[in-house]
């Protein structure tokens, strides 16, 4: 499979803030840049399909399409489900500017930059931090971070050990030269 820039961050959104069922792709969010940049990504990559814009009970607006045969085109990359989702093998082929998109977008969705007192030596710290419910995802992320970008990243670590309901896992960068 041939990975273009678009179709890799569709996928990432899909991943993220999105949503795959049987009868269509949906991607929430109240960031207007980033819907936008969804809806041409999805023209660009599948032409002119049509786009159902709604909001969801909270509030936060999405974007969907029910076009079968695209549907099902990313269902043959994977589960979807938030705690088994991972970055399919045939992304890992492609280029570093597809997977820099790739990453870029799923950070868009899923992290945060953090800016944090250290109580110790009363110096400010600073990290990028990414979030999922999916731990092999992150260690795909960790992967790619290493071995193509040359990112030193921390260990994986479940973002609050102790509750039975938070299964969410946060992979964080520090480090000047990292950052």
């Amino acid at each position: 499979m041939m990975w273009s820039v678009e179709f890799a961050r569709i996928y990432s959104k899909i991943c993220g803030d999105g949503c795959l069922s049987g009868r269509y792709v949906r991607y929430s969010n109240k960031n207007p840049d980033l819907l936008k940049e969804f809806a041409s990504d999805v023209r660009k990559e599948f032409g002119n399909i049509t786009l159902t814009k709604g909001a969801t009970n909270s509030g936060t607006s999405f974007l969907q399409f029910h076009t079968k045969s695209i549907i099902n085109e990313f269902k043959k990359l994977g589960n979807y489900k938030s705690s088994q989702i991972r970055i399919h093998k045939d992304l890992y082929q492609s280029d570093k500017e597809i997977l820099s998109e790739f990453i870029r977008s799923f950070y868009d969705d899923e992290g945060s930059v953090c800016l944090r007192l250290y109580t110790k030596t009363k110096e400010w710290k600073r990290s990028i931090a990414l979030s999922s419910n999916s731990r092999v995802f992150l260690h795909d992320i960790k992967y790619i971070l290493k071995k193509i970008f040359k990112i030193k990243t921390n260990k994986i670590i479940r973002s609050h050990a102790k509750s039975s309901y938070d299964k969410t896992y946060t992979l964080t960068i520090t480090g000047k030269g990292n950052i």
